[in-house]
């Protein structure tokens, strides 16, 4: 019984301390969508106002964006399977995959960076087109996001080494898990009506 009620106290606590986290990182998600939302809207409002620069099919390279597309979305995988070890109590594999994921969020974000450049030396520049420079924009605050995540993993890299599989650690999982999951499915918008649907147009 003792046992029993250690687990079920220990569950009960859990949730109530993620719970407010929860609901707070889903408020916060959904004032992000928006501004997504707006962010999509205003690219393909731009979409045709090309100026004296390339069409989406000019600018696009479609190839080079498959694999930090598979970085990226292999770093949902990863941090399934750190949420899992950290219940599991394994703290040496949760620490593993919380740099995985990282890495792999790093290499994306360093690939996207080189894309960047390599426009910006093109002459593709903020100011070479409405069209040229939404994409800017909205790409530019999705990185910022990954930024932004790696960042956090950073954070939490460092309370479940001095911790381990705490009850705020598992509160702080979870606000990171919508969060990153999140920033993934954003990129599979933009990877879907940017780079693939840009091929057509």
């Amino acid at each position: 019984m003792g046992v029993e009620s250690n687990i079920e106290n220990s569950t009960e606590t859990l949730l109530e301390y993620s719970s407010p986290r929860k609901t707070a990182m889903f408020l916060f998600i959904c004032a992000e969508a928006v501004i997504f939302g707006s962010l999509f809207a205003t690219y393909f409002v731009m979409l045709h106002h090309l100026g004296d620069g390339p069409g989406p099919k000019e600018f696009f390279k479609f190839k080079e964006i498959i694999l930090p597309t598979i970085l990226l979305l292999s770093s949902s995988l990863t941090w399934y399977l750190a949420e899992k070890t950290l219940h599991l109590r394994e703290k040496g594999k949760t620490l593993f995959f919380i740099g995985l994921t990282a890495l792999l969020a790093l290499g994306f974000l360093s690939l996207e960076m080189i894309e960047f450049l390599k426009n910006i030396g093109e002459g593709y520049t903020l100011s070479r087109s409405p069209f040229i420079s939404s994409y800017y924009l909205l790409v530019g605050l999705h990185g910022c996001h990954v930024l932004f995540g790696i960042l956090w993993m950073a954070l939490l890299l460092i309370h479940v080494k001095t911790k381990g599989s705490t009850v705020a650690n598992h509160g702080r999982f979870v606000s990171f898990s919508i969060y990153w999951h999140f920033v993934d499915s954003v990129w599979v918008f933009i990877f879907l009506l940017l780079y693939a649907l840009g091929q057509f147009l």
